[in-house]
């Protein structure tokens, strides 16, 4: 697991709505300053926004699927597929297509619009469906199981202070149940009369 998934998986809600106000500070300054031109390095720090959200998403699908028993897990290639295509249109889109006419714009814009909509749309399905069924222990049948989580991460700042305690329980439990490591093999100690 990496740094910033064990990050987004430890930290308390107040943590992670620091970071995204952090990460708003940072856009606003990029934006402010940005020439009117945008170029690809002002791109990459106004969509700071989008990627502490991303990398939130990810680190909470990426865990939320490690737990769950085989037969409850959603392919995660999509998921991931989902979160990449999304993390780079935010990107392109700030960066290539801002500076074009309002017409020529749309034609071009208008399939990858689409496509990173219903991406971040399966981004929010992947996640909210895997806490559910990472909580019950059974299937969802229906969107309404797990709209709650889904409108949550939707609205991605409120949702934080709902969301996050809930992956920070799941991580506690699944640190819990893991073996814990000893300071010397077992088969070097001995029994304590033998000594």
């Amino acid at each position: 697991m990496s740094t910033i998934e064990t990050f987004f998986l430890r930290a308390k809600h107040w943590q992670v709505f620091l970071v995204f106000c952090i990460s708003s500070v940072a856009e606003a300054v990029a934006l402010h300053f940005a020439p009117l031109t945008v170029s690809l390095p002002s791109a990459l720090a106004s969509a700071s926004v989008i990627y502490v959200y991303l990398a939130w998403l990810w680190s909470m699908g990426s865990f939320l699927h490690s737990i769950l028993p085989s037969p409850l897990r959603i392919k995660i290639p999509s998921f991931r597929f989902t979160l990449i295509y999304s993390a780079v249109y935010a990107v392109a889109s700030l960066a290539f297509f801002d500076h074009l006419d309002s017409a020529r714009a749309f034609a071009i814009i208008f399939l990858p619009h689409l496509l990173a909509l219903f991406c971040m749309l399966h981004n929010l399905y992947f996640v909210s469906n895997s806490l559910v069924v990472a909580e019950t222990g059974k299937p969802t049948t229906s969107f309404f199981d797990y709209a709650g989580p889904f409108l949550l991460l939707w609205f991605f700042p409120v949702g934080i202070w709902v969301i996050q305690p809930r992956i920070n329980r799941l991580y506690a439990d699944r640190k819990n149940m893991e073996p814990r490591v000893h300071d010397a093999p077992v088969g070097n100690r001995q029994p304590i009369g033998c000594r």
